[in-house]
């Protein structure tokens, strides 16, 4: 199915005159529109100033809310809030409570819309996420209370469209989560159908076919309890859309002959377009043509129903000539294909154009048309990149090549090449990216032994993808230098008379220059994916009232990292040196992480030496299963502060626990031997640390002392680390930070920093 149509029943429109026209018009009608709006905000205030019933204003009150311009909402929401909360305390009928409490919600509504900014014409601008949120949960509460399930969707669609603008895509299944457990506690079999569909989507979006697969099959079984065949067919219709996006074509083929036979119940011809149109993609994908082709004319015969000569009739005018061109029928193809091109701009439909100008050019590329193709090939790329996503604007970039390359345009189609490889670099980040919020939410939500299957067939899922991924970057990389050389060659007989030697050199420091450059965005994207597993500050600052962080990584990612978790009345924080420095050391510090976060999490250890028993097996255990001996891993001080009881405990691999107490520095010794294989392993020490009031603990790494520099380019050492902490034991945390800081920069000096440096203190 097309990626520049979201789904066969919606357009996606971006950049286009028909879009810039309707938003002039609308722009044009909001002053006529806004008069009518303010005259009745007019007479409800004339409404109100004459009215002495209490009742009626409130209810007055949220009328203005609804009418009044969003600015407004805060206003009169809060007047409404505090007259119902007068009227609460005078009565006891039931009825009125209710109506009060209904009125209590909608204003709490408005006022977190007022927060929210969901108004595209609020001339405030004000946006203050946390208190939309606050108000919209106030909201749905009392709607609970009240069981109000039309109101209830509608709220929940506000905060799922808040949280999307912040980006919170865990808040956002947390909205869709609760919302099934409420209406199957109330059993609302209707509500919870939809919102296991819409978790279903949800998964979906973000590459989780198995929970998605599990979410609609969920779905479908209820709908069979609901029993109302048109429903059940949509969740048929659901379920083999989310099978073909997994390719699993078998079972998208029996979910969609299924749909057909409960829509065959309604005589719901409209919607047997769509499932036809699922199965000719379904046996398209299978290379089953014939059968491809029968079932996308089924689907066009039924476009009449769907509304006509629209964009879901160009889309499948569209695969029936894609049909052609893989029968071989090129003269067929370029027909269907100049016939949606058409229609496409007839109905003003971007993705149609888009689409249509970039088959066309396949077609007339085999027809040896090549002028021609390449005339649309240039339109289709135009159009995809204002409005496509990274994959399509590949695809045409591609097809842009070869085009050029048959022309003979070797310095145009090396132009394309080059953009294909950097899209192609970027989907890559896309799909990291995605599984990283996969991963993240399977985390949070799933039940322990639920936790564990997923967990496993993610890591043999990942291992498969790490292993198909290297073999496709080692082919993609000979692949692409071998065509380089071909069309290097190509231009070098063509151009050798005119070039001089320098204009080579300059082309070739170009290129270097802008590989460098791709390598530096995606290691710094590789920082923002280290940075979020480590603890925030304001995290850290909630449970630790006096304490510093200085964290000063020697390349853009690090092996060195911090760490930090809440267990009740436990706060643990660590400081940890991973083995290496900089991607190697940062992708060992990925899976250390990872590894304390389990032993804490799932496994619900508190012991401070059973945390770094068990991480140093997880650890071991995640490097074991290369093919190659790994024997990274990582040193360590873990802290543990018992908040209630005014107690600590601290274990440590290789890295010590120092303290300053009375003036004097005191040490604890760790455990000689680090997080990951070793000779002779034995179970890590707890200590139990006595220590008085007004005490301030150090956790470090070893980059500090290890830093080269002063006078004689010499080793800063651990005793003169020392004499430093000790010097500025008595000032403000924040201020030993600055002083750490100016330290290592005036020993550093001119010179390199050798390693990564992560020294955190904390005063008890």
């Amino acid at each position: 199915m097309h990626k520049l149509i979201r789904n066969p029943r919606k357009i996606v429109f971006k950049n286009y005159p028909m879009v810039k026209l309707f938003c002039f018009v609308s722009f044009l009608l909001i002053p006529v529109l806004g008069f009518g709006q303010k005259e009745k905000v007019d007479s409800l205030n004339r409404k109100l100033n004459g009215e002495n019933d209490k009742f009626r204003k409130v209810d007055i009150l949220i009328k203005l809310c609804e009418y009044c311009e969003i600015s407004d909402n805060l206003k009169y929401g809060n007047q409404a809030l505090d007259l119902i909360t007068e009227l609460k305390k005078s009565t006891r009928d039931t009825a009125i409570l209710e109506r009060l409490l209904g009125n209590e919600a909608a204003a709490y509504s408005f006022i977190g819309a007022y927060y929210g900014n969901n108004n595209f014409y609020n001339k405030n601008k004000l946006q203050d996420p946390e208190k939309a949120v606050f108000y919209y949960n106030k909201s749905v509460s009392i709607y609970k209370q009240l069981k109000h399930w039309d109101k209830l969707k509608e709220l929940n669609d506000y905060l799922e469209g808040q949280y999307l603008r912040e980006g919170n895509m865990y808040m956002i299944l947390q909205v869709f989560k609760d919302a099934v457990s409420f209406g199957k506690a109330n059993n609302n079999n209707l509500f919870v159908a939809k919102y296991i569909y819409q978790t279903a989507r949800f998964y979906a979006r973000i590459g989780d076919s198995l929970n998605a697969m599990k979410y609609a099959e969920e779905g479908i079984e209820l709908e069979r309890k609901i029993n109302d065949p048109e429903r059940l067919a949509r969740g048929y219709e659901l379920g083999g859309d989310l099978y073909f996006n997994i390719r699993n074509y078998p079972q998208a083929i029996d979910f969609y002959n299924k749909a057909l036979a409960a829509y065959d119940q309604k005589q719901n011809t409209r919607q047997k377009a769509f499932v036809y149109f699922g199965l000719g993609n379904t046996y398209a994908a299978l290379k089953n043509y014939t059968r491809a082709d029968e079932n996308l004319k089924r689907a066009l015969s039924y476009t009449d129903s769907v509304g006509g000569k629209n964009a879901f009739f160009i889309e499948i005018n569209i695969e029936l000539g894609r049909l052609e061109y893989k029968f071989g029928n090129y003269e067929k193809a370029q027909w269907y294909h100049r016939f949606t091109l058409d229609k496409s701009e007839q109905t003003g439909f971007p993705g149609g154009i888009a689409i249509s100008s970039h088959e066309l050019a396949k077609d007339l590329l085999q027809l040896n048309k090549l002028q021609e193709a390449k005339k649309h090939a240039d339109r289709a790329l135009t159009l995809k990149k204002q409005i496509a996503g990274v994959e399509q604007v590949m695809k045409t970039e591609q097809l842009c090549f070869k085009i050029d390359s048959a022309l003979g345009d070797f310095n145009t189609a090396l132009s394309h090449y080059m953009a294909y490889t950097q899209l192609q670099g970027k989907l890559n980040i896309e799909e990291v990216k995605k599984s990283t919020l996969k991963d993240d939410l399977q985390n949070r939500f799933e039940q322990e032994k639920e936790k564990q299957i997923i967990l496993q067939q993610k890591k043999d899922e990942e291992a498969a993808m790490q292993l198909k991924q290297q073999k496709y970057l080692r082919n993609s990389f000979i692949a692409g230098f071998l065509l380089l050389g071909i069309i290097a060659l190509f231009i070098f007989r063509n151009y050798v008379a005119k070039k001089k030697l320098a204009n080579e050199i300059a082309a070739q420091k170009q290129l270097i220059e802008e590989k460098q450059h791709e390598i530096i965005d995606s290691i710094t994207y590789a920082k923002r994916l280290q940075d979020a597993i480590l603890p925030p500050r304001e995290f850290v600052d909630k449970s630790l009232l006096q304490n510093f962080i200085y964290y000063k990584p020697k390349a853009i990612v690090a092996g060195d990292f911090y760490w930090a978790e809440q267990v009740n009345h436990l706060f643990f924080i660590a400081a940890a040196d991973s083995t290496g420095h900089g991607v190697p050391g940062a992708m060992v510090s990925l899976v250390c992480s990872n590894a304390l976060n389990r032993s804490v999490k799932e496994f619900n250890l508190t012991d401070t030496g059973k945390i770094l028993d068990k991480t140093r097996a997880l650890v071991i255990e995640t490097f074991e299963k290369s093919e190659s001996e790994v024997k990274d891993g990582m040193d360590i001080s873990l802290l543990c502060i018992d908040t209630a009881n005014k107690n600590i405990s601290w274990s440590g691999a290789n890295n010590p626990l120092w303290y300053i107490e009375d003036g004097e520095l005191k040490a604890i010794k760790a455990d000689k031997q680090p997080i990951g294989k070793t000779y002779d392993p034995k179970p890590f020490t707890t200590h139990q640390v006595v220590y008085k009031p007004g005490a301030v603990f150090y956790l470090f790494t070893d980059g500090f002392a290890d830093q080269f520099g002063g006078p004689n380019g010499k080793k800063f050492k651990y005793k003169q680390f020392g004499d430093l902490l000790l010097k500025h034991s008595n000032l403000p945390l924040k201020h030993q930070a600055e002083r750490i800081d100016n330290a290592f920069s005036e020993w550093k000096g001119d010179l390199e920093q050798v390693d990564d440096v992560c020294v955190i203190g904390i005063k008890l």
